[in-house]
């Protein structure tokens, strides 16, 4: 076959449609994994007398209402609106167990969480303004109700969209100051630069199955006279569609990359997050801070190779969020550490007219310390292509293509990431 065109000969729409074409089969193969089969965030067993009818919802406050009249006339064809009977609902909230039910000829609702030894009772004019008050209370003055129960739902929910998995806020904060300076290597720069990453991850874990979406554009300061010093700001912002509900995050983070010693350098990474889903019935702000370290061993495991040995140290927690007047703060904390270890060797070819071009693997491994969660560790694997070009001109400078593998205690996860620095 001919020998690739030089970098200058291909157009910058050329390169971009050939990067485009590659990032879409990555997430092709994401969207694809894994399995579809799996259950909704919330799930309502309902009784009334003698009779039980099960139903399944992805919105918080749909499973909650389904207590009012006109839902349980739907559920029931002999139930009339304003009837005396008892009525019972026993609530999978994301995991965690709760109770709505109505004495015998009573309109005041009791609500009860057995793990946390909750029990209120909310009185109405009739059950439909009873369930309207106790909606009302949990947006307003439950909110210390509501924040214990979603401290609980971190450590039994499988898929809280706030901490304890590897979907979470909490993981994607951490995830960021890792990656910022455990095993963000490149070529240095000389000037600042722009960068882009797009990721799409799929997962399943405990019978539920999820998936996201992630673009964070980044800039990197580069310090006239200081080799290898960077400060570099990037703004992640993350959609997933966890069984049918909505969940947004933003993580912005700033970083400072400081060489120490040949081929070694310190990172320090200031972070905050907040995560809201109104399906889900969640949400909260979180801060933290992380010092990476990355270390490089040329030469090993073979001679044109390197080894990376990256380490980061941090602490993560959440904070008081206020929206109108709405307070919210579940109180997670937790020390992070994560420690892991990349190969990087020289192939031949080349990608996207980069004039070098290099395959990376790499594990790291998660521990959090402090809150009990669902789950407090878990693994990762990566395996990826970077494409380095000497002269870039306007467009690409590195280009880096990767498939990512996250596994845990009953959690499974796969993921395709482009990044691109110019």
């Amino acid at each position: 076959p001919p020998p690739p065109p030089p970098c200058g000969s291909l157009s910058m729409l050329s390169r971009v449609r050939r990067a485009a074409a590659a990032f879409a089969a990555l997430c092709a193969l994401a969207a694809a994994a894994p399995g579809a089969a799996a259950k909704d965030l919330f799930e309502v067993e309902v009784t009334i007398g003698m009779e039980t009818e099960r139903r399944s919802f992805s919105s918080a406050e749909d499973a909650l209402r389904l207590v009012e009249d006109d839902s349980l006339e739907n559920l029931f064809p002999d139930y009339e609106r304003g009837d005396p009977d008892a009525a019972t609902a026993r609530i999978n909230f994301r995991g965690l167990e709760m109770h709505a039910e109505f004495d015998e000829g009573s309109d005041t609702l009791a609500f009860r969480v057995p793990d946390l030894d909750i029990d209120e009772t909310f009185a109405g004019a009739d059950r439909e303004a009873a369930v309207d008050e106790f909606v009302e209370f949990m947006k307003s003055e439950g909110r210390d109700i509501l924040d214990d129960i979603q401290n609980e739902l971190a450590r039994v929910s499988p898929i809280d969209p706030i901490a304890g998995n590897p979907a979470s806020l909490q993981a994607m904060l951490v995830g960021e100051a890792f990656d910022n300076g455990a095993f963000a290597v490149g070529r240095p720069r000389a000037d600042d630069e722009i960068g882009i990453s797009v990721s799409g991850d799929a997962w399943k874990t405990a019978g539920y199955s999820g998936r996201s979406a992630t673009v964070a554009p980044e800039y990197g300061f580069v310090f006239a006279g200081e080799p290898g010093m960077k400060l570099r700001i990037r703004v992640p912002a993350r959609y997933q569609d966890v069984e049918g509900a909505d969940v947004f995050a933003v993580a912005p983070n700033l970083s400072l990359t400081a060489p120490v010693a040949d081929g070694w350098t310190l990172t320090p990474t200031a972070m905050w997050g907040v995560t809201a889903s109104v399906d889900a019935g969640s949400v909260a702000q979180m801060i933290g801070g992380a010092l990476a370290s990355s270390y490089e061993i040329p030469g090993f495991p073979t001679a044109d190779a390197t080894l990376t040995v990256g380490n980061a140290i941090g602490y993560v927690r959440t904070l008081k969020l206020s929206i109108r007047d709405y307070s919210f703060d579940p109180g997670i904390a937790n020390t992070v550490l994560k420690n892991g270890v990349m190969a990087e060797m020289p192939i031949d070819g080349a990608l996207f007219g980069g004039d070098t071009l290099s395959a990376r693997a790499s594990y790291a491994f998660t521990a959090l310390l402090g809150d009990d969660l669902f789950m407090n560790r878990w693994h990762e694997l990566a395996l990826e292509l970077a494409s380095i070009q000497a002269d870039s001109g306007l467009l690409a400078e590195e280009f880096r293509l990767g498939l990512s593998f996250a596994f845990g205690d009953d959690y499974r996860g796969f993921g395709a990431r482009l990044v691109w620095r110019f």
